[in-house]
């Protein structure tokens, strides 16, 4: 079942890539589907928190250590993907915001993701959908008191 779970969010985030023009893919050609779906994290974000997107948070969404999340951001950085600054309230934490060329490469990696989600619902019937949607909620649900937990 973990396999299937992981191929599908592969599914998703390669259509995400995809969504992306081809000449933009190739001008950043070191751009993985993981900083596709980077973008399209932040993009999420920093629609409700404007000043920016946590390291912390990035690497939690994104499922990376604080490490490897550091290692992609430093990258996308030196690609001028990105801009970081220090938090106000808190100057430990590092805020990460996608350029203004990259919101709108964001933009089309969240259409892409959203549009293939939105292909693989259609093969279920309206009765699938309700009882996938309450399944989700419910994992959902557990995997943010386990998160929750693990943070205290």
């Amino acid at each position: 079942m973990i396999d299937m779970l992981d191929e599908i969010t592969d599914y998703v985030r390669q259509a995400g890539f995809r969504a992306l023009h081809s000449e933009e893919r190739q001008r950043h050609h070191k751009r993985s589907r993981h900083v596709c779906a980077a973008f399209a994290a932040i993009r999420r974000y920093t629609r409700t928190h404007p000043e920016g997107m946590p390291m912390s948070e990035l690497a939690r969404v994104m499922h990376m250590t604080p490490s490897a999340a550091t290692h992609m951001v430093d990258s996308m950085a030196r690609q001028g993907m990105i801009t970081r600054s220090a938090c106000p309230s808190d100057r430990r934490s590092v805020l990460v915001l996608l350029t203004e060329e990259n919101c709108r490469n964001a933009e089309r990696v969240e259409q892409g993701q959203l549009e293939a989600g939105q292909r693989l619902c259609a093969l279920l019937t309206a009765g699938e959908r309700q009882t996938f949607r309450r399944l989700l909620d419910k994992m959902h649900r557990a995997t943010q008191a386990e998160t929750d937990n693990a943070a205290r």
